[in-house]
């Protein structure tokens, strides 16, 4: 799953924001904890989850978390309908009561999580996840790491228009992984292209190859790019064309 870098918000703090699309699977957000390459044993501590408004400030959501697995440092709220009714931006923020202390994931003073709910086009995704340092005067009890994921996916069709380069959008992020599929009735196949990573052709993001009934064949640049929304395909010719004119494709993109 890729990883998302923080950015600097207005407030100077060090950000990671995360998309979410209320008529998807909600997610779950879950936090590990690490003091240095070894987990932090919540054992007996308490977990709440608030969601807060985009100035910072006002609650709208304190709720019990989960204490998913105490020895192994790991908390996670799951969102519910009612948590998603309202959309904009939102900050999100783990309290962890244990021994009478208490800590914040992300602590507010060097960093924040933004939760961006929206109902269109915002990718699909079940849970959340991306690595989430603690930088240097953390409250975490020994300099902790919080360490979350996600995975951005997107499936659609488009119809080939015969040319060399034709430009697929509207993907909403730029891909990592493509896999576009036919079926062609009269010849009773199903041509599979997907790319690879780039270990052959240095001058695109990799090779394509072509799956069907009849063998699996390699061939450069079928799809020709992974782009900021979307990706790029070519008509390469008779039975390993993923942009043949008229065709329709189904694609499934990986960010």
């Amino acid at each position: 799953m890729p990883t998302f870098e923080f950015f600097l918000d207005s407030r100077g703090l060090l950000t990671k924001e995360f998309e979410i699309d209320v008529t998807a699977t909600l997610p779950k957000v879950t936090v590990q904890l690490f003091d240095g390459d070894t987990v932090v044993d919540l054992t007996g501590a308490t977990v709440t989850f608030t969601l807060r408004d985009a100035a910072g400030a006002a609650v709208v959501l304190d709720a019990a978390a989960v204490l998913l697995n105490a020895t192994q440092g790991i908390v996670e709220y799951q969102l519910a309908d009612a948590d998603v009714d309202d959309v904009g931006f939102f900050f999100a923020q783990f309290k962890i009561t244990i021994s009478g202390e208490s800590y914040l994931i992300p602590n507010d003073s060097t960093q924040r999580l933004r939760l961006r709910i929206g109902k269109e086009d915002l990718p699909d995704f079940s849970s959340v996840s991306a690595s989430l340092p603690v930088h240097a005067g953390s409250h975490l009890p020994g300099g902790a790491d919080a360490i979350l994921a996600m995975a951005r996916i997107k499936t659609g069709t488009y119809t080939g228009d015969g040319t060399t380069a034709q430009a697929i959008t509207g993907v909403g992020f730029s891909p990592k992984y493509v896999r576009t599929w036919e079926r062609i009735t009269t010849e009773g196949v199903i041509d599979v292209f997907e790319t690879t990573p780039d270990i052959i052709d240095d001058n695109a993001a990799g090779v394509s190859i072509w799956f069907s009934t009849i063998g699996v064949q390699v061939y450069f640049r079928a799809i020709i790019s992974l782009d900021a929304d979307g990706f790029t395909v070519d008509d390469k010719g008779a039975n390993f064309h993923p942009n043949s004119d008229g065709q329709v494709y189904n694609y499934l993109a990986i960010g």
